[in-house]
């Protein structure tokens, strides 16, 4: 009975940490069922009594994160920063277009009423177009004269831009050369990326289509929610930890490697040339694979949740999958 209590309670404790609850609160929880466990086996309830009672640790685990609150982000500090412009929000529904080279940005939330610019740096804030017309958002870096800039890159400029919390972001959209990017407690509808030498990162992030190339930044996703996600990557690595995914996810990469922590999908499909996946508490329900020489690892404790492996091609690559049984 012991080892049963056991087993049922480390199953219900991964599935809460897949689902962003803090380490407090998936603390209390395990306390209070592992009291009434106790007190249910007591009574002589057999196995099966106990899954229609409690629910499997997957269907529990979902009803208690319900309305739970996500795990926020640390915020961007803006102390060294001024501020350029606020801009009051005309409604609720916004858009964001981003076009940088070499500047570094974070975008995060805020309970103001204001879209809010911070910079620092040495260049001329006002070479930049940044604007707030119906409903757009827009900061670009200044255009080019031929080849070369109108400054040089030891003007740079980094940003810190502030969204209110009812903004409704529909069509999120960066491209950055260079640049590295941000984006902390924000949700959005449409979510894409085009990156070349920059380090991205995504935190406390909920989008429902995501899709984002990368040439050599690394990319780095956590406590994330998104229906569909669609990724490119040529040399930079792909780091993801509590990121749920709840239809579909397809990862291509050249040679970056990707490692996924405490995740979910319904789909995974990855392409790779010769970058190697390898996952930790990684669930897809299904895992298509595609590889010239990469390989793909997944080590599971869960045996509730089995990955079946759909589809497998490779030429040297191997597929190693191993799960509690």
């Amino acid at each position: 009975e012991e080892k049963r209590m056991k087993k049922f309670l480390e199953d219900l404790k991964r599935e809460l940490q897949k689902r962003n609850l803090s380490s407090q609160e998936i603390d209390e929880i395990l306390r209070d069922h592992e009291e009434m466990i106790q007190s249910a086996l007591a009574q002589g309830l057999s196995e099966e009594e106990l899954k229609t009672r409690f629910g499997d640790p997957v269907s529990l685990a979902s009803e208690l994160s319900e309305g739970t609150k996500r795990v926020e982000a640390d915020q961007a500090k803006y102390d060294e920063y001024k501020l350029y412009k606020s801009f009051m929000l005309q409604s609720d529904d916004l858009d964001i277009q981003t076009n940088l080279v070499s500047e570094d940005i974070t975008y995060q939330v805020t309970d103001e009423d204001s879209i809010s610019v911070y910079y620092k740096g040495k260049a001329d804030i006002k070479d930049y177009h940044i604007s707030y017309e119906k409903g757009l958002f827009t900061l670009s870096a200044p255009k080019k004269i031929g080849f070369l800039f109108m400054r040089s890159s030891s003007d740079d400029v980094d940003f810190i831009i502030e969204i209110p919390k009812q903004a409704l972001i529909k069509d999120f959209s960066i491209k950055g050369v260079s640049s590295d990017v941000k984006v902390l407690n924000l949700d959005s509808k449409n979510f894409t990326l085009s990156s070349t030498s920059g380090d991205i990162t995504l935190n406390n992030v909920s989008i429902e289509t995501a899709k984002w190339n990368t040439v050599s930044g690394d990319m780095h996703v956590e406590h994330a929610q998104m229906d569909v996600l669609t990724t490119s990557q040529v040399s930079g690595d792909l780091f993801i930890k509590h990121l749920e995914v709840k239809d579909h996810m397809t990862i291509s990469t050249v040679s970056g490697d990707i490692k996924i922590e405490d995740s979910s999908a319904q789909t995974c499909e990855l392409k790779s040339v010769s970058g190697d996946l390898v996952g930790t508490e990684f669930y897809p329900s299904r895992l298509g694979f595609k590889s010239v020489s990469g390989d793909v690892k997944i080590r599971n404790q869960s045996s509730e949740h089995k990955v079946d492996v759909f589809k497998s091609s490779s030429l040297s690559g191997e597929v190693s999958i191993k799960q509690a049984s």
